[in-house]
């Protein structure tokens, strides 16, 4: 189990440039969207992709789509729309090193989540990971790491592929030559 554990992160170092070309390309294409005239659930879903993805090359403007997201999240009061952004804060806040309120931001989104088992738990789950990981606490980092894996096994039928989710590194934590992971909607 530790060898595969050690692994996926090796792995996943070497994958990082090849999972990033292109991403200033749909990036802009985005932003451009967000110009349109668009419904609540377009705009959430925009904002909340363009957070995620600026959070990895550029915090300040990712906070600012997360912000842009919880705030449509609060308008149209989604349980589950609530819990991503909540998430998506908690990634900023925890790439800044706050570790401890992070960890209580993803707790309180957890508690919002309508579906044990959907894009929210595998988020904040992977997160939990991600924090405990950078911690310094590799078997908490493999409990939530673990129920990630879970969640994703139990998904076979056709319907519940959008919910899968690839795991990918993530190299925009403090800690210094570490990677983590990131999951990524397939």
């Amino acid at each position: 189990m530790k060898q595969t554990y050690w692994l996926l992160i090796s792995l996943s170092t070497l994958l990082m440039p090849a999972l990033l070309s292109g991403q200033p390309a749909s990036l802009d294409s985005l932003e451009q969207l967000l110009k349109d005239d668009l419904s609540q659930d377009e705009r959430f879903t925009i904002n909340l992709q363009l957070a995620n993805q600026y959070l990895k090359i550029n915090p300040e403007s990712g906070f600012t789509f997360a912000e842009a997201a919880m705030a449509i999240a609060e308008a149209t009061q989604d349980k589950e729309r609530l819990a991503l952004a909540q998430i998506c804060l908690a990634d900023y806040e925890c790439m800044n090193g706050g570790f401890e309120p992070a960890k209580t931001m993803v707790h309180q989104a957890l508690s919002l989540d309508p579906n044990p088992s959907g894009k929210v738990r595998l988020e904040a789950y992977n997160l939990l990971g991600n924090i405990f990981f950078y911690q310094s606490q590799p078997d908490s980092a493999r409990y939530y790491y673990t129920l990630m894996e879970a969640i994703v096994s139990g998904m076979e039928a056709p319907t519940q592929k959008g919910n899968c989710c690839l795991v990918q590194p993530r190299q925009h934590l403090p800690a210094a030559g570490a990677t983590g992971f990131c999951c990524t909607q397939l």
